[in-house]
């Protein structure tokens, strides 16, 4: 028996391996630590110098800006962008306020020429019954009664017919005067609104007092009472309200210029102060004097003994 048989004969009668309590050895990904994973990727990006960075962009200037009733800090170059949208949308939204206004006006406008067409028509037909209603009143009733009593029927039911007619068409017509008086009312009332908006956005001290004085002194200078109260003409209350400013100013420098001025007492020259000139002498005592002025103040107390 040769060797490779001896081995396979061995190989097939040895008991089999008791099964490992390790296990099999395979392949498995070693996962490194985070700390090294980090310094690895921190070291594959090159490190920036903030500073560097600084120094050659400098700090960007922030403003603030105000857009649809709040503040904002915007960079300097967007403020201008945004202003200029700002002003475009306000222009806009005027423009839609004004064509608005428009379409409502002529709206308003269009019934109003409808109504009075309509009235017109009925102040028209009113006539034209008056006419016939008045060639009724010429004919003898009394006559046409006795001679032919069916004719008199007629007629009659012809006459209360156009009475009934005018009737309607006069109760038409003071309903759509009234309709046309209503309307012009609240057309004025909505532009006096809208005037007094505009007035208000314009002119930041503008109240109903203030028209209220506006309106006496216009009044005062000879305007009609009831033109004036009516008007919706942004053009006259601009032209009055500078009038009535420039009135104002007028009568405070009036009256600044009418009060007294205060007298201010002219000022007291401060009384001379009189000082007795002594020698030198008097002004020392024996003691602290020279020989020479010591002898001329003892020579002198000698003349006067």
């Amino acid at each position: 028996m040769n060797q490779t048989s001896l081995n396979a004969a061995l190989a097939h009668s040895a008991p089999e391996a008791a099964p490992s309590d390790e296990p099999e050895a395979t392949d498995v990904d070693v996962e490194e630590p985070e700390e090294a994973i980090v310094d690895a990727q921190e070291g594959d990006e090159p490190e920036i110098d903030e500073t560097a960075k600084g120094d050659d962009e400098p700090g960007e200037e922030f403003e603030e800006v105000e857009y649809e009733g709040r503040t904002y800090e915007v960079p300097k170059p967007l403020k201008a962008a945004i202003l200029r949208e700002a002003d475009y949308t306000r222009k806009m939204q005027s423009l839609a306020d004004e064509r608005r206004a428009h379409e409502e006006s002529t709206t308003s406008t269009t019934q109003m020429l409808q109504l009075r067409e309509q009235n017109f028509e009925l102040a028209a037909g009113i006539m034209a019954v008056d006419r016939q209603l008045e060639q009724f009143k010429q004919l003898d009733w009394a006559a046409i009664q006795n001679e032919d009593p069916e004719q008199f029927q007629r007629l009659r039911f012809q006459r209360e017919t156009l009475m009934e007619r005018r009737s309607e068409l006069n109760t038409e017509l003071h309903e759509n005067t009234q309709a046309g008086l209503t309307a012009q009312r609240a057309q004025l009332a909505k532009a006096a609104e809208d005037t007094r908006k505009a007035m208000t956005a314009k002119y930041p001290d503008w109240s109903p007092d203030l028209e209220e004085e506006m309106a006496q002194y216009a009044i005062s200078k000879g305007v009609n009472e009831r033109q004036l109260r009516t008007t919706v003409d942004r053009s006259v209350l601009e032209i009055l309200y500078d009038a009535y400013q420039y009135n104002k100013i007028k009568q405070a420098k009036t009256a600044a210029s009418a009060r007294p001025k205060p007298t201010n007492p002219e000022p007291v020259a401060p009384a001379n102060r009189v000082r007795t000139r002594r020698s030198a002498s008097q002004a020392k005592s024996p003691e602290r004097m020279s020989t020479e002025e010591w002898m001329a103040w003892r020579n002198k107390q000698a003349r006067a003994s």
